[in-house]
C-alpha cells in the first residue's frame, strides 16, 4: 500500500495567495559559510522522456542553455520495447528511435544517460491480455514469461546504446510498485535478466531500480519494496555472466506531492543505510522522476506549470543536495501534449514553463564550489556557490501545501509500518480529509491506527501554523562570508515575473500555425532532391516527428543544401520564436539589487519565489 490515493479536494493557486495577513511578515535568517565541496551534481539539469516529442528539435536548443552534464532518462517502452514482435525487431527498432542523436550528443557533453527498459513486449509476457489499462494494454505490463528471451531484448539494447557512444545507466522498469503486473520476486527475476543480457552486450553495464511510485510502497505479503528487493538482489546469482550476487549500480525512486526537505532527507538516511549493510555501499542514489504532481486532474490546481512549480524546484534542488542526492531527473523535458499535462519544463510546442527558468537560475547559481547554508526556518531555504570572486545565492520560498503536509505527516507511519498505513487508507480519502483538516470524527479503525491517526493529525496541524505566517511572503535576512560584497544581479520567478498559462498556450498556438502553414512550402522545396533517399528520409521523419535530426546529418553536397533550405522555411522561424519567448520571459525576472550593509543582504520574498542573487568585490 502507497500514499499516492490520498488526495484533497481542495482549491488551486489562488490557495497561495488569498491568506489572511499575519500580523507582521515573518523573517528567515540564512547563514553562508565555509566551503563544503564542488558544486552537487543535481544542479544540473535533468530531465526524462517518455515518448519522443514532436517539438525535441524545437526544444533541443533552449533545453542547452540549461547547461550540460544533468541525466537524461529516456523511456523505450513505446517506441521500441512494446512495437517488438520477436527478438530480430529489435536492432531495426533501435536504429529507428527518434532520440538516438539527442542522447549521443547528451552524452558525448558529459551527461549521464538513463534508459528505462519500461514495457514487456507482448511475445515475452505471462500475461498476453488486451485488456486497457491507464497507460496500455495489460500486456505491456505483464511480468515475464521467458528470461532469456529479455536478456536477448536487453543485450541488443544495451550493444546499440553502446554503439551510438553513450555509456548508459540501465533502469529496469518504471514503478514497479503499481505499474507491473508481478511481485518484488517476480520483478527481481526481471531485474536478472537485464543483469544478463546487459552484462552480456558490455562487462561495465550499469544496472539500476527499482524507481518506485513512492519510497515508503509495501511489498506483498508485508514489509517494505524497497527493503525486499535489495535482500533479494543481495542474495541472487548470475552465473551466466559470473555474478554471485546482482548489482545495483544505482537506486532509483520516484517523489511526487511531498515536503521537498523531511522526503529526500529520508529516502537518503534509508538509501544509504539500506545499501551499506548490503555490500553496495557505491551505488548512487538518484531520483529519476520527480514534480508536485504527477499527472492530472492535479488535486491542487496546475501548481505545475506556474510559479509554485519553479519554487519547488528550486526548494527540491537545494534538498536533495543536502541529503546527499547523487543525480536527478525532472518528470518531463517536453510534455507530450496530454490535456490539462504540464510535467514538462517546456509546453508541447516548446515555450518555456516556470519550471524551465527555475533550472536556468539554479545551472546559474551551481559554479565552482558550494558553500555550507544554515536557514532558522524549514520554509525558505538555500544554497550557495562561490566561483572565483563570485558568490551565487540560490533561495527558494516553498511552504508545503496541505497534501504535501499530510503526506508528509503520514510518511513516519509508512516508513515503519506499511500495514498499519494500509488499514489508515482503507478508510478513504474523503474521511481523512475531514478529520484531519476540518475536525471530522476518526475513522474506524484499530486502537494502534488511531493513534497513529492522532499522531498525522497533530503534525499537519503543527505544519499548518508553522505555514501560515509564509502564505502572504515575508523578509529573508543573510549573513554573507565576508564584507566588501556588492550585488551584481538579482532575479526573482513568483507570481509577478513567472509567465501566465494562458500566455503559454498563446505561444503554443503560434507556433503549432506556423509550423502548419510552412511545413507544405518546405515539402515543395525538398522536391528539388527528389528521389534521393536522404531527402525522402528527412521529409518522411519531418512529417511524423518535425524532426529531421538524423538524415540531415548523413546529407551531403547539392541534398544537404537542399535540407538547409527546408529547414530555413520551416524549423528556424519557429526556433526563433521560441528564442524570443525564452528571452522576453527571462527579462522579467529582473528585480531592483538588494543593499549589502557589511555582511549583511535582506529582501522580500512573495510566498512561493525562487530568487538569484550574484554578488562581487
Amino acid at each position: 500500500m502507497t500514499m499516492r490515493g490520498l488526495a484533497l479536494s481542495v482549491i488551486g493557486v489562488a490557495l497561495f495567495v488569498a491568506a489572511a495577513a499575519a500580523d507582521a511578515a515573518p523573517a528567515a535568517k540564512l547563514t553562508v559559510g565555509a566551503e563544503t565541496g564542488p558544486a552537487p551534481a543535481v544542479f544540473r539539469f535533468g530531465g526524462g522522456v517518455w515518448r519522443a516529442p514532436k517539438a525535441m528539435r524545437l526544444a533541443e536548443p533552449l533545453l542547452l542553455n540549461l547547461g550540460e552534464g544533468g541525466a537524461v532518462r529516456a523511456a523505450l517502452a513505446w517506441e521500441v520495447l512494446a512495437k517488438a514482435t520477436r527478438v530480430d525487431d529489435l536492432p531495426r527498432l533501435l536504429a529507428e528511435y527518434p532520440l538516438n542523436g539527442f542522447l549521443a550528443d547528451r552524452a558525448r557533453a558529459g551527461g549521464t544517460v538513463i534508459v528505462t527498459l519500461d514495457a514487456m513486449p507482448r511475445f515475452l509476457a505471462r500475461n498476453r491480455s488486451e485488456a486497457r489499462l491507464a497507460d496500455g494494454p495489460a500486456w505491456a505490463r505483464s511480468a515475464l514469461a521467458d528470461p532469456a528471451g529479455w536478456a536477448a531484448v536487453t543485450e541488443h539494447v544495451v550493444r546499440h546504446f553502446r554503439d551510438l557512444g553513450v555509456d548508459a545507466i540501465y533502469e529496469v522498469w518504471n514503478e514497479p510498485d503499481h505499474a507491473f503486473g508481478g511481485g518484488v520476486e517476480d520483478y527481481v527475476e526481471l531485474y536478472k535478466a537485464t543483469v544478463v543480457g546487459a552484462r552480456r552486450a558490455d562487462p561495465g553495464a550499469r544496472i539500476a531500480g527499482p524507481s518506485l511510485s513512492d519510497w515508503t510502497a509495501g511489498a506483498p505479503g508485508g514489509g517494505r519494496w524497497v527493503e525486499r528487493f535489495l535482500d533479494l538482489a543481495a542474495r541472487t546469482p548470475a552465473p551466466e555472466v559470473g555474478l554471485d550476487r546482482l548489482p545495483v549500480d544505482a537506486l532509483t525512486y520516484h517523489v511526487f506531492y511531498r515536503v521537498p526537505a523531511n522526503h529526500h532527507a529520508r529516502v537518503a538516511e534509508e538509501a544509504r543505510r539500506w545499501l551499506d549493510a548490503r555490500g553496495y555501499r557505491d551505488a548512487e542514489i538518484i531520483c529519476s522522476e520527480w514534480n508536485i504532481a504527477a499527472e492530472p486532474p492535479y488535486p491542487e490546481g496546475d501548481l505545475n506549470g506556474t510559479f509554485p512549480g519553479a519554487a519547488h524546484v528550486g526548494a527540491t534542488l537545494i534538498a536533495m543536495a543536502r541529503a546527499g542526492i547523487d543525480r536527478q531527473t525532472f518528470q518531463m523535458m517536453v510534455d507530450p501534449g496530454g490535456e490539462g499535462y504540464s510535467g514538462g519544463v517546456l509546453t508541447p510546442a516548446g515555450a518555456p514553463r516556470a519550471a524551465f527558468h527555475a533550472f536556468a537560475l539554479a545551472a546559474e547559481a551551481a559554479r565552482g564550489r558550494k558553500l555550507a547554508v544554515t536557514s532558522d526556518t524549514a520554509h525558505v531555504d538555500a544554497a550557495a556557490f562561490r566561483d572565483g570572486d563570485r558568490i551565487a545565492l540560490l533561495v527558494a520560498a516553498f511552504p508545503p501545501t496541505e497534501l504535501m503536509l499530510a503526506r508528509d505527516a503520514f510518511e513516519p507511519t509508512a516508513l515503519e509500518n506499511p500495514a498499519l498505513l494500509q488499514e489508515v487508507n482503507a478508510a478513504g480519502a474523503d474521511r481523512l480529509e475531514r478529520f484531519l483538516f476540518r475536525d471530522g470524527p476518526a475513522p474506524d479503525v484499530s486502537p494502534e491506527a488511531r493513534a497513529a491517526l492522532d499522531r498525522t493529525r497533530a503534525a499537519v496541524r503543527a505544519g499548518l501554523a508553522a505555514r501560515e505566517p509564509w502564505r502572504q511572503g515575508g523578509t529573508v535576512e543573510v549573513s554573507l562570508p565576508r564584507q566588501g560584497l556588492r550585488v551584481l544581479s538579482h532575479r526573482a520567478i513568483d507570481q509577478a515575473s513567472a509567465a501566465d498559462p494562458r500566455a503559454l498556450a498563446a505561444i503554443d498556438a503560434e507556433i503549432n500555425a506556423l509550423l502548419r502553414r510552412r511545413l507544405p512550402e518546405a515539402m515543395a522545396a525538398l522536391e528539388a532532391a527528389a528521389g534521393d533517399p536522404v531527402a525522402q528520409a528527412y521529409g518522411a521523419s519531418v512529417r511524423e516527428r518535425l524532426d529531421g535530426r538524423a538524415a540531415k546529418a548523413r546529407a551531403t553536397g547539392a541534398v544537404a543544401e537542399v535540407i538547409a533550405r527546408a529547414d530555413a522555411i520551416w524549423f528556424e522561424p519557429a526556433s526563433r520564436r521560441l528564442a524570443e519567448a525564452m528571452q522576453a520571459d527571462a527579462a522579467r525576472l529582473d528585480r531592483a539589487p538588494p543593499r549589502v550593509e557589511g555582511d549583511r543582504l535582506s529582501f522580500a520574498v512573495a510566498p512561493y519565489a525562487l530568487h538569484l542573487i550574484v554578488l562581487a568585490p
